[in-house]
């Protein structure tokens, strides 16, 4: 037993060489099955003994120790290793500190793709060279909801959509795309698509901060979203107000909305054209001021009663 035994086991060469229970004692209990299990295998097959296990020191330190021995069977069966054992707890620090940052990158992954196929719309990570061209790097799942195309054929050739985008909405989408990349600031828009089996659809995108690499690349990590349901409920609104509208404009007299509130005050909330031919001020002007409709009337009912 060499002198390095006290660096390595806190112990002295003596004392193995004097009892080699001393060494025994400092391995760790859960590891000395394994060491029992596999010094017998290589007493049975006569091949290199080799281990990683940990020891505790007598100022309690816990060591990883490689052990490393080629075994020889002597004329009268005795079986003798001559090995080495070498301290490797750093190298063992380092990979337990890596396997635990890979496990919590998998994780994050994991998360990250559970969010992804459950979000409406679609994540894309969209790259843009100083040359123009183009590139998807990652695009979730739905892909397929917005373009009816799947995301492997968006990350093969990013003309798949580009190509559905209205020409109307072409421009405006490039320009935009464009600024955001030399300002490095997040853009949006809203545009229209066509799809292959010829559905109209409005997209949205928000895309976060942009960032240029080294190499002039810049990518952006973009969440777009199917407004169409939106746009249209906007549309029927707008052709709803639009027959009230003129539907106000045409009755005779006046359309009113009155709203009286908790504390007494009140207030007119619309007011049709007609109000100024009964009455012969603009609807604004009362909505502004309730009080003009009020003396008026109060007028009108004066005049009447002469």
């Amino acid at each position: 037993m060499s002198q390095g035994i006290r660096d390595l086991g806190e112990i002295l060469p003596e004392q193995v060489m004097s009892d080699i229970q001393v060494i025994w004692d400092l391995i760790l209990p859960r590891d000395l099955e394994s060491l029992h299990r596999s010094i017998a295998v290589s007493a049975q097959t006569l091949e290199c003994w080799n281990l990683e296990f940990r020891i505790q020191t007598a100022s309690g330190k816990i060591k990883w120790i490689l052990g490393e021995s080629l075994p020889y069977q002597q004329e009268g069966g005795e079986i003798i290793w001559n090995g080495i054992l070498t301290d490797i707890s750093d190298r063992k620090c380092r990979e337990i500190e890596n396997q635990q940052i890979e496990e919590a990158l998998k994780q994050s992954e994991t998360r990250f793709r559970n969010i992804a196929e459950n979000l409406p719309g679609a994540i894309f990570r969209y790259l843009l060279r100083p040359d123009n061209s183009d590139s998807v790097l990652y695009a979730s799942p739905g892909c397929y909801a917005l373009w009816e195309v799947e995301a492997e054929a968006v990350l093969a050739d990013t003309t798949v959509v580009w190509q559905m985008i209205d020409s109307e909405d072409l421009p405006a989408l490039y320009a935009v795309l464009m600024e955001s990349a030399q300002t490095l600031q997040p853009w949006s828009l809203v545009w229209q698509i066509t799809t292959p089996s010829g559905r109209k659809k409005w997209l949205e995108a928000a895309a976060g901060s942009p960032e240029r690499q080294a190499n002039g690349d810049v990518i952006w990590d973009t969440l777009i979203l199917d407004i169409t349901d939106r746009k249209q409920a906007e549309a029927a609104f707008r052709e709803s107000e639009s027959r009230f509208q003129t539907l106000a404009d045409n009755v005779p007299g006046v359309i009113f909305g009155y709203c009286l509130h908790p504390d007494g005050s009140d207030q007119y909330t619309y007011i049709s054209s007609g109000f100024l031919d009964l009455y012969g001020f603009a609807p604004d002007e009362a909505l502004q001021d309730i009080a003009i409709a009020s003396e008026v009337r109060t007028q009108q009912e004066q005049e009447r009663s002469l």
